[in-house]
C-alpha cells in the first residue's frame, strides 16, 4: 500500500514538473512607446494609433493601442492587459484610424488621414520597438 502511494505520489509530481517545464513560456518583453502624431507637420488629435506585431518579420503576440489627446500625444497600453503600458519589442506596423470623424455628430467632419494609413497591409507606418523607454513620433503625409 505504502509502495503505490509513493508511486502515485512520484507520478503526480513528476507529471507536474514536466508540466511546469512543458507550460513555460518566455516572458513577454515590451518597450514603453509614447510620441506625437501629426498630419503635415500639425498635431493630430482623438485618432486611434495601433502597433500591430509584424509577424512576417516573426513578432507574435496581441497588439498595442490608445487615442492621441488634443495635442497629439499618445501613450501606447498592451490590448490584453490594460495595466501594461507600451508595446511588445520587434517589428510592428501601425495603424491609425480617425476616430474623430468617425464619432462626428453631424458626420460633415471630413476624414483628415488618407485610408492607407489605416490598413494594417497598406500602412506605410512600420517601426521597431526596442526594450525600455523611447519616443516614437508618426509624421503622417495627407496625400499618401
Amino acid at each position: 500500500m505504502k509502495s503505490l502511494f509513493r508511486s502515485r505520489s512520484f507520478c503526480v509530481a513528476l507529471c507536474c514538473f514536466t508540466g511546469v517545464l512543458v507550460g513555460c513560456e518566455e516572458p513577454l518583453e515590451f518597450g514603453h512607446v509614447s510620441g506625437k502624431v501629426s498630419l503635415n507637420g500639425k498635431p493630430l488629435d482623438e485618432v486611434l494609433v495601433l502597433f500591430l506585431p509584424d509577424t512576417v518579420a516573426g513578432n507574435l503576440g496581441a497588439h498595442s493601442e490608445c487615442i492621441s489627446d488634443a495635442d497629439g500625444n499618445y501613450e501606447l497600453i498592451y490590448s490584453l492587459d490594460p495595466e501594461t503600458k507600451g508595446a511588445l519589442v520587434g517589428r510592428h506596423r501601425v495603424v491609425i484610424e480617425d476616430i474623430a470623424a468617425e464619432n462626428a455628430r453631424d458626420k460633415r467632419r471630413p476624414v483628415r488621414i488618407h485610408a492607407s494609413y489605416g490598413s494594417s497591409a497598406h500602412t506605410p507606418l512600420k517601426v521597431e520597438v526596442a526594450p525600455g523607454e523611447q519616443t516614437l513620433d508618426l509624421e503622417l503625409d495627407r496625400k499618401r
